[in-house]
């Protein structure tokens, strides 16, 4: 430790070390000398006593992260900043309950106490997923569902229409069209 290295130096030196108590601080690591008297460079006699006070770890604030779930984003940040947090990253996740740029989510989540001064990072809605539209022209009508399926969605209405060109249960049209952004199901 260093008062135990301290005080074998000053015993080379002819000097002994006396520790007077701890100062707690959460500018030093726990244990180290923090204050000395008389001050280093003094000039001292043999057989003198250096007094020191050893840095003890501060204990530090736990507040309660505030819920901040449903509210828009701009109030969740002052809220959190309020608190004595500080904003980390910002992410979007996909969410159909909570409407586009409203919180989903912190982490740490809210409820939970850890240290002031402490980053949260903020889940925000990027609203319901959208997906995109495959193209089923050219298609016949008992591989759609498949198709569909895979990406989340399902056949809407069934026209069919007589045509000498097309054999009969092939896609001729669609809609929405090929490429279309639209939400699951």
């Amino acid at each position: 430790s260093i008062p135990q290295q301290a005080k074998l130096f000053l015993s080379q030196l002819g000097l002994s070390l006396v520790i007077e108590g701890e100062v707690e601080t959460a500018s030093f690591p726990e244990g180290v000398i923090v204050e000395q008297r008389p001050l280093a460079g003094s000039i001292v006699s043999k057989g003198s006593s250096i007094y020191v006070k050893i840095a003890k770890g501060k204990k530090e604030a736990l507040i309660k992260v505030p819920p901040v779930s449903g509210l828009d984003l701009a109030s969740a940040q002052r809220i959190l900043i309020d608190a004595g947090f500080l904003i980390g990253n910002v992410e979007k996740i996909t969410n159909s309950e909570i409407p586009e740029g409203h919180v989903v989510k912190t982490y740490p989540e809210g409820g939970i106490e850890i240290p002031k001064g402490s980053r949260i990072t903020i889940y925000i809605s990027s609203g319901e997923e959208l997906v995109t539209v495959p193209n089923l022209i050219g298609k016949y009508l008992h591989q759609v569902n498949s198709i569909l399926e895979k990406e989340g969605l399902r056949l809407g209405e069934v026209e069919k229409e007589i045509s000498a060109e097309y054999p009969e249960n092939k896609i001729i049209d669609q809609n929405p069209k090929p490429g279309a952004k639209i939400k699951k199901g």
